[in-house]
């Protein structure tokens, strides 16, 4: 009788639990997403998943029989799901949980569309490896996982993503696996990423526009270095530009952009759109000497780093050693007016005079920029195949690296054939690759390979200043600006772009402007006023 009632009351828990959602004891979730069997999560990660009004989405976490050999704690793991208009469903995995089993969720209905978030949360007690992440923590338990969106017709494909995927491999030999993933940028750009070996053991993979910088600026190194470099290091997301990675190729039904489970807005699957760039101008310094100001202009759809070059004797070349070069990095789509000072000294560190004539550019020479950062991997046997899917001229399958600063290793056998990739070979069938174990090319390492397309650029990216009069009647007529201009023994200059007319008079001419105003018998009220000196 007793054992009855038990059974009834197991039985009734377990109806309450999956009628609101929640799985304490997990099984695989069918069709779905899940994780490859050599590759296991065992620390913090974050999934996300787009799903419609009326669908359903599914996650399970299972502890696997792989033993943890490196001796780090045992903890009790957080699982939380939660979507636009659905509070925060949570259940929690004990430390001492048995093989095979875990938790989740079931077949939760979603009452609008919008991006669904699922976390495994591992407590603080769990152990950083700052090598791989600085945030991620790590426990001793391996789990598979599974996340499936669904409707009565079945499974939706093409609908999960993560943007740092932190992963845990066994560290026997015969771990390696072959992965494929998709990285999508917030500019529209698809990658299709195939690792082939690939076992990192302790790995996390990511992508971003930036990859390994310089010091803690946003300036790309393009270059490989040693975890422990004092003056490099992956910018980690930190300036921006990541892109999401989808464990399938994106479904052809994600929009734009949703909701998501905090009210907020966020991109998923957006259009590709090329740079543009619009109202480039300078205004020019009024103190001084030298051809010296500020350069203004807005960039929409880039992120990422790009050259403003000043041709210093408007000789038509920008690239020689007495032209100017100032680096400058993009962190969002659209960030609004970007204004950057020129100090009137040209390469040679030679003053510009003031009445030079000097050309601007925005060059942008790369679009489309993803960097794969591998840290910490101790094998990658078949290398790396990255393909670009859209924009301009795609497909495109080349990929760029640069190993020759890294120091030689002694096992021959763990080196990569390649160190210098700095031409871009195709990738087609995977490059730079390594052979798997401790000590190899990539143990200890940041592997920085990157890709990119090359530019086109909407709109007006470069300007002379000061324009002549013809140029300044020509674009006065192509804006359809009406302009009454006076240009007294050359002391009006300026420069135009789109409708902006910047308007200077010189300083040292002021007084022969008063004695041609005087000759037109304009009255002293409207001579020039001091504040153009």
């Amino acid at each position: 009788m007793r054992q009855t009632i038990l059974r009834a009351v197991v039985l009734s828990s377990l109806l309450i639990t999956s009628l609101i959602g929640i799985q304490i004891l997990g099984s695989p979730t069918a069709a779905a997403v899940t994780s490859d069997p050599k590759m296991f999560v065992s620390s913090d990660n974050t999934f996300y998943a787009y799903v419609k009004s009326g669908e359903s989405v599914s996650a399970n976490f299972l502890k696997s029989a792989q033993v943890e050999p490196l001796g780090l704690p045992a903890v009790d793991i957080a699982v939380t799901l939660e979507g636009p208009g659905v509070p925060q469903k949570k259940c929690m995995i004990a430390k001492d949980v048995a093989t095979g089993q875990g938790c989740g969720f079931k077949d939760v209905v979603a009452p609008k569309s919008g991006i669904w978030r699922i976390q495994f949360d591992v407590p603080d007690t769990g152990q950083l490896y700052p090598q791989v992440s600085p945030t991620v923590r790590w426990n001793r338990t391996m789990f598979s996982w599974s996340i499936a969106v669904a409707d009565s017709a079945g499974e939706k494909k093409g609908r999960v993503w993560s943007e740092l995927y932190s992963i845990r491999q066994p560290i026997e030999a015969g771990y390696d696996t072959n992965l494929l993933y998709y990285y999508v940028s917030e500019s529209g750009y698809v990658y299709r990423a195939t690792y082939k070996g690939y076992n990192g053991q302790i790995s996390t993979l990511s992508a971003d526009a930036f990859g390994i910088r310089q010091g803690e600026t946003c300036m790309s190194a393009y270059q490989s270095v040693a975890v422990d470099d004092a003056k490099m290091s992956p910018a980690f997301g930190t300036c921006g530009g990541s892109y999401k990675l989808f464990f399938e190729q994106p479904s052809g039904d994600l929009p734009k952009n949703a909701e998501k489970w905090d009210e907020k807005n966020d991109w998923i699957s957006p259009a590709v759109s090329r740079p543009v760039v619009s109202d480039l101008s300078f205004e020019q310094d009024q103190a001084g000497d030298m051809q010296s100001g500020k350069i203004s202009f807005l960039l929409k759809n880039y992120i990422g780093q790009f050259d403003i070059k000043i041709d210093t004797n408007n000789d038509g070349n920008f690239d020689a050693t007495e032209d100017v070069k100032i680096i400058h990095q993009i962190k969002k789509l659209d960030s609004g007016r970007q204004e950057i000072q020129f100090k009137g000294m040209n390469g040679d560190g030679q003053p510009v005079p003031k009445s030079q004539r000097i050309g601007i550019k925005i060059d942008i020479a790369k679009v489309a920029e993803i960097h794969l950062v591998n840290a910490d991997v101790e094998g990658r046997i078949d290398g790396l195949e990255i393909v670009r899917m859209n924009g301009d001229n795609a497909p495109s399958s080349r990929m760029c690296w640069d190993d020759t600063k890294l120091a030689a290793i002694d096992n021959q056998a763990l080196k990569t054939e390649k160190t210098d990739g700095r031409l871009c070979p195709d990738s087609t069938g995977g490059v730079h690759g390594w052979a798997y174990g401790t000590g190899s090319w990539g143990d200890m390492r940041y592997i920085d390979d990157w890709a990119y397309a090359s530019a086109k650029v909407d709109g007006t990216a470069k300007i002379l200043f000061p324009l002549n009069e013809e140029e300044m009647t020509a674009v006065v007529k192509k804006n359809n600006t009406a302009l009454i201009i006076a240009i007294v023994s050359g002391i009006l200059v300026l420069a135009i772009v789109g409708a902006v007319v910047t308007i200077v008079v010189k300083k040292k001419r002021r007084a022969a402007a008063i004695r041609a105003a005087q000759a037109a018998q304009i009255p002293p009220e409207q001579y020039p006023p001091s504040q153009y000196n």
